[in-house]
């Protein structure tokens, strides 16, 4: 199907002391999320977690995760270490790639 694709949009997330993304799944074809902060790392958490099949996948700078949009997934809650440090926090941009038919 991923040829067949023809929309995509892409999402900027911060997480902060406390942040997470509660469990859930997406509407698109795949997903791809690319993980972003300034090493050291400042906080502990913020790993991709799989909860249907119990998989975690800790957190590495500048990785990229691509998944079918279907399966549920969430981020774990981050715990900042130092909250004085400016700009430290885990980023993610998130593409979803996705099919809205073309008209025949």
């Amino acid at each position: 199907m991923l040829w067949l694709s023809d929309l995509d949009t892409t999402l900027l997330n911060c997480y902060g002391n406390d942040g997470h993304y509660k469990p859930h799944s997406d509407s698109s074809v795949f997903t791809a999320t690319t993980v972003l902060y300034r090493e050291p790392e400042n906080f502990t958490g913020g790993d991709f977690y799989f909860s249907e099949y119990d998989i975690t996948i800790p957190k590495e700078n500048n990785m990229m995760i691509i998944f079918p949009g279907y399966i549920r997934h969430e981020v774990t809650q981050v715990s900042m270490i130092d909250e004085k440090l400016k700009n430290t926090e885990r980023y993610s941009i998130t593409q979803f790639v996705n099919y809205i038919g073309r008209p025949t």
